[in-house]
């Protein structure tokens, strides 16, 4: 299916100062021996899934939030047009009722929420092609394993010796 969504980025910028507390950061150098950067990161992630996850809940509230929405896309499951945790996401919220809205902290610490707007399934004939080949392929993977079964079935209720010499190709 195809679905057609709006992404929203929350950005708290890995270096401001406005998302660490200055005492607390010098307090984490001196014991950790650690680089201002990437303290300043780290804090700025979580900060960005605390909001994230914040604005995420005002949403499913029905409540209004800040987040700009970006143009309309649409994507396909089978094509990725989002990272992996992104389209894992998207492509398990339901699709009722819409607009729907996920949210996936993104590797740059920013926390990103799609907003679902259209859930498209794909429509399937009785006639099409596929039904046949994937029920062909079905009934081949029944047929091998209830053969394989069987077989299973006749090696315990009785003896089977293999003369191995007999199997060897003369030459």
């Amino acid at each position: 299916g195809e679905v057609t969504l709006r992404a929203g980025v929350l950005r708290i910028t890995a270096g401001s100062d406005s998302a660490i507390d200055a005492a607390w950061l010098n307090a984490r150098l001196v014991e950790a021996g650690v680089g201002v950067h990437e303290l300043r990161r780290e804090q700025g992630r979580k900060k960005a899934l605390e909001q994230g996850e914040a604005t995420l809940a005002a949403l499913g509230k029905g409540e209004s939030t800040t987040v700009t929405w970006g143009e309309e896309r649409t994507l396909q499951r089978g094509a990725p047009g989002l990272p992996a945790a992104a389209m894992q996401a998207v492509f398990s919220a339901p699709a009722e009722p819409l607009p729907a809205h996920v949210g996936v902290q993104a590797t740059e610490g920013d926390y990103v929420i799609y907003r679902i707007e259209a859930v498209q399934r794909p429509q399937i004939g009785a006639e099409d092609p596929r039904i046949a080949a994937v029920a062909s392929q079905y009934a081949q993977l029944l047929a091998g394993r209830d053969f394989g079964a069987f077989i299973t079935d006749l090696r315990q209720r009785y003896e089977v010796n293999i003369n191995a010499a007999a199997l060897q190709v003369q030459q």
